[in-house]
């Protein structure tokens, strides 16, 4: 298969995959089933989330894809990353956990990515929107795009979390009816995609 059709194939699997489910949260390689939602309202990021945290990106551990039933058993690629925890947000976690990022190189060395979020990059800071999945004890990003937001610099980093636990406090849940509503979001609960921040 042509490397630009195999692209554009896992780039509309992945669409399809954010749409189906809450930021393609496919940590531990299951879909959650949680339903599609304004990723943009960090109400909705946090209260998909299982666990926020503030992480330092330790190394890069694997790239285990999505499995899809497409022309040639494509996969959507996925990237692993070890990561340090630094603070928590929501959840309690301690020392180094996997984080589960969609994206990645395909079988044609071609990055896949979605909504302009670019990988994660080892060294840096983030503040991570994640959800935990049981089968391989990862940590996969929520909200393509929006889940994770660099803070490199002590002023970025108060900012988020201060953001993101304000947000807590006015979570909108999964079982809400609130949720797959779509309107306007208040300016203090709104988060630019990846592809309108720049790093700091």
């Amino acid at each position: 298969m042509k490397a630009s059709i195999r692209r554009t194939l896992l780039l509309l699997g992945t669409l399809l995959c954010v749409l189906a489910v809450a930021g393609c949260g496919a940590a531990g390689g299951q879909m959650t089933g949680a339903p599609s939602f304004q990723h943009e309202d960090i109400r909705k990021v946090v209260g998909v989330s299982t666990h926020i945290f503030v992480g330092r990106v330790v190394a890069v551990a694997g790239n285990e894809g999505i499995p899809t039933s497409g022309p040639g058993n494509v996969s959507i690629p996925r990237t692993q990353f070890s990561v340090e925890v630094l603070e928590n947000v929501k959840g309690e976690l301690s020392g180094t956990v996997i984080v589960d990022q969609i994206g990645g190189a395909d079988g044609d060395s071609i990055i896949v990515d979605l909504e302009g979020d670019s990988l994660l990059q080892v060294g840096k800071t983030y503040l991570l929107a994640t959800e935990y999945g049981t089968d391989d004890n990862w940590y996969g990003i929520v909200a393509q795009g929006y889940g994770n937001v660099m803070v490199e610099d002590t002023a970025a980093r108060t900012r988020e979390v201060e953001r993101f636990r304000a947000a807590i406090a006015h979570q909108i849940l999964p079982s809400s009816s609130e949720f797959e509503k779509v309107g306007p979001v208040p300016a203090q609960f709104k988060l630019p995609p990846a592809s309108e921040r720049t790093a700091p």
